[in-house]
Parts: C-alpha cells; structure tokens; sequence
C-alpha cells in the first residue's frame, strides 16, 4: 500500500513538472505531429527512468522495513557508525589535550589475574600422622601486565599472594594469624624477544625469553614433574617449524632448551637445571566436529651440583626425596643425582559437541642416575601417570570432568617441583575433578586427592619403616575462581 502511493505521487509530480518546463511553442501547436512525437519519445524514456528509480527505491523500502527493530535500535549516528571516524578523531584530539600523549604507553598493554577463594580439608588415616588432620581456608590473588614494546618484543611482570622463600610449587595464602596483613610476591618478571625476521618458510615462531617467567616445559609435562605454579627463572628458546600443511593433516615440530638457575650457593657450589625438549604436534581431520589432535614430547633435565645442596632449597625442602642413606657426600640426597627423562603423549577428540572434547594422556619419567639407592636396595626412581578429561569448563554453562592416577618414586624427580596438593614426590594415588563454568568469569570447582606412601615420607636413616605404607591422605580442594 506505501508503496504504490509512493510510486503515484513521483509520476503525478514528474508529469507535472515536464508539463510545465515544456516549450511554449509546443504547447500551442499541436499540429506539428513531428515535434509532439518526440515530445512523446523523450516523455517516455524519462518515465522508464523514473520508473527505474521507484523500483531501486522500492526495493530499499523493503529492506528498511524488514529492519525496522533493528533500525529503532540505533540510537544515534555515532552508534550506527555513521560519523564514527569524526567522533573518534574528536575523542583523539581531547584525550590528547589531556594527558599530553601518554596514552601511547597504554597501547598493547595487557592486564589479566584472577581470585581464587578455597576450602580445604584433609585427614590421614591407618598412620602414625593421623593427628594432623587439618581444615583450611585459603586463597590465592594473582596480577599482572604484559606489554608489546615493539612488534617483536614483549615485557611483563606478575604478582601472586605468596610469602617469600616457602614453596615454589604454591601461591595459596592461608586464612591466619589473627587478622594480620599477608604479603605479596614476586611470581614472575621476564622479557620476551620473537624476531619476525627469523620466520622464514616453514619456521613458525622463534623466542628467546629471560627473567622468571611461566614454565615453558609444562607444554610436553604433567604434574608428576611439574607442579603448574613453578615458575622457572633463568633464560630459555624455543623454536617452532611446520613441516607439513596439509587439508587433512598439520604437523608442527618444536624444540625447547633451558638455562635454569637453581640455587646460588657458596659453601657447595651454584646449583642449575639444563633443560632440552623435543615435541611434535599433529592435527588429522577424520570428520568429526574438530579434528583429533596428537602431542608426543620427549624432555630431558640436567640437575647439576642440586642434590650437594643441605640448605637453600635442597634437602631442608626435600619433599619427598629421602635424604642420604647410602651415599658417600653426609647430609645428600639419597638420590646422587637427578638426570630425568620423561616421555610424555595425549591425544585430543571431539567426538561430541565442539564444548565437550575428551583428553587422554599417559606421562613416564625415570631418574637415569644409578646412584638412586634406598636402605632397602632398589634405585625407586620411576615416576607416571595417566588421566582422561571430559569437557572444557570456559564458556558459562560448560563443565569438564577428570581422573588421574599418578605414581612417584622417592628418586624419581625432584619433589619440591612436583604438584603441591599431590603431596610431592615418594606418592601414589587418584585424583577426581569437576568444574563448572557459572560465568565465563566464574568457575566453580570441587577436587579430590586420594594417595599413599610408597616408602617413608622423607627424612634420615630409620624412617624407612613400613609403617606409613598404609598411611592414606584424603585432601578436597572446593574452589571459586574468578577471572580479570
């Protein structure tokens, strides 16, 4: 209906107007047949102009009604992003007058951290420890920038709410002493360099980084050998090629090493960790909802002059690494040395819903050091575990489930690195995990650990009794964690 109207008034305005700009002479002689039938000829093809302009209007009504919400909507021509490059460059000139240009330092600027508030209680039972049954409340704060000086170099630093000194595998703060004020930490300051210059052909990316930075090695690692707060300090590169591109089948191969500064000692000598990886990553398409995605990832780890150590981060912090028994070096590791080799493969499918994708993986280390003894004979210097995860709990709605079983030998690595709440190292046992994502900001999570003893909890000669084999530590960890 508006639209025929429309069209009758442009025709009836048009013709009115022709009428009126046409000659005189036209107009009173109307005998000239010749001249009144290009008058009609010129009339015409100006009518099917015009009728070519009400038909593209029309079409354009059509549009605008079919959008009419959508169009109410729009606020103003700034929101509807009409003048929006004068508004920005107004908002420019403003802020420039303001603050004198200092915004250039916010540019590339990137803030993130999160609030963890914890609960958690343990028990022992069937041991001599079962008195120290303990009901915690705890939390963790976490912030920090990273910025991008230039395209190839990138600086940040992190802050985490840990006393300084204690563990390296732990920035939970408990909920103690009377009220008193808790202490923040450095957890990481470091300097990244990517040199675009050097991804050339099948090279993805090259980086050099120096400081106290986020473990690279947990790329091709689990927590029988690194617990995902350790925060390494020291120098490390890593370079990453891609041999092969396919539509079907992507293969990157990467290679890591790490100059890791331990302790600095005056008494027995500085102590390092030489760390090397190799790893591959492959992503096949067999025509699920994403492709099946495969890491196979080989590590060795080089602890030099680490088990000399009687303080400083040595036996005083053992955890779980017994102590000298057999050994020609007083107040040692029962271990003579640490060289690690660990193995580690997990594949990735999404059989169902793109949210909810299944990871298995199976991770083995072992000591190669043949001085690893014990009172009892035997090098105890295996460590592994396998688990299998459903789901992924990111975006608000989604939830993922977990269950580990985890193995480590007193010898088998170094027990101050490994996780925490697993109790270190010299365990055995099952972990159950669940979260759910309330918000995409909120995750809910609740976290069972179920371990034994394998041999004695650390410690000197005699404590290597049996009599904690049976020892059974129960610990829940009920987590909310919010993300900024």
């Amino acid at each position: 209906m508006k639209l025929n109207l429309i069209r009758g008034c442009v025709l009836i305005l048009t013709t009115m107007g022709l009428m009126t700009h046409w000659p005189v002479h036209l107009r009173a002689d109307v005998s000239d047949v010749a001249a009144l039938s290009a008058v009609v000829d010129d009339l015409k093809r100006q009518m099917e102009h015009m009728q070519a302009i009400i038909s593209e209007q029309a079409q354009k009504i059509k549009v605008l009604e079919a959008r009419q919400p959508e169009v109410k909507a729009v606020a103003s021509p700034v929101e509807s992003g009409m003048g929006e490059g004068l508004f920005q460059s107004m908002f420019d000139e403003r802020l420039e007058e303001k603050i004198g240009g200092a915004d250039e330092w916010l540019k590339d600027l990137d803030f993130k951290g999160d609030l963890r508030l914890r609960w958690e209680p343990s028990d022992r039972t069937d041991g001599p420890d079962k008195a120290n049954d303990r009901n915690r409340f705890r939390y963790r704060l976490r912030f920090g920038w990273e910025k991008k000086f230039h395209p190839h170099m990138t600086a940040g630093f992190g802050l985490a709410s840990q006393a300084a000194n204690t563990e390296a595998g732990s920035t939970n703060t408990t909920f103690d002493d009377s009220f008193t004020f808790k202490p923040i930490s450095i957890e990481k300051v470091y300097a990244t360099y990517q040199p675009g210059w050097a991804e050339v052909g099948p090279i993805k990316k090259v980086e050099m980084t120096g400081g106290k930075f986020a473990n690279p090695f947990l790329e091709g690692s689990s927590r029988v050998v690194w617990d995902p707060d350790v925060m390494p300090e020291g120098f490390y590169q890593k370079i990453v090629v891609q041999p092969i591109d396919t539509l079907d089948f992507d293969l990157d191969v990467y290679g890591l090493a790490g100059q890791l500064i331990l302790e600095e000692a005056s008494a027995s000598g500085d102590a390092e960790l030489f760390a090397w990886q190799l790893g591959a990553k492959s992503v096949i398409e067999v025509g699920m909802t994403e492709p099946v995605e495969l890491k196979n990832v080989f590590s060795y780890y080089n602890y030099s002059d680490f088990t000399n150590l009687t303080s400083d981060g040595g036996t005083s912090v053992a955890n779980g690494n017994p102590s000298t028994i057999v050994t020609n070096t007083a107040g040692g590791f029962s271990a003579e040395d640490f060289d690690v080799v660990e193995i580690y493969n997990e594949a990735k499918l999404t059989p169902f819903a793109k949210k909810y994708p299944i990871r298995a993986f199976f991770d083995w280390a072992t000591n190669v050091s043949n001085g690893a003894l014990t009172a009892a004979g035997g090098e105890l210097d295996k460590a592994w575990a396998l688990g299998l995860k459903l789901g992924k709990a990111k975006e608000q709605g989604t939830w993922e489930l977990g269950y580990e079983y985890r193995y480590i030998d007193p010898n088998a690595v170094v027990g101050q690195f490994v996780d925490s709440d697993f109790g270190f190292a010299n365990k055995r046992g099952s972990v159950f995990s669940a979260q759910y994502a309330v918000t995409d900001r909120l995750t809910a999570g609740l976290t069972g650990f179920f371990t034994n003893s394998i041999t004695a909890d650390s410690g000197a000669v005699g404590i290597l009794s049996a009599n904690r084999l049976d020892e059974e530590t129960r610990l829940f960890l009920l987590d909310l964690i919010w993300k900024f």
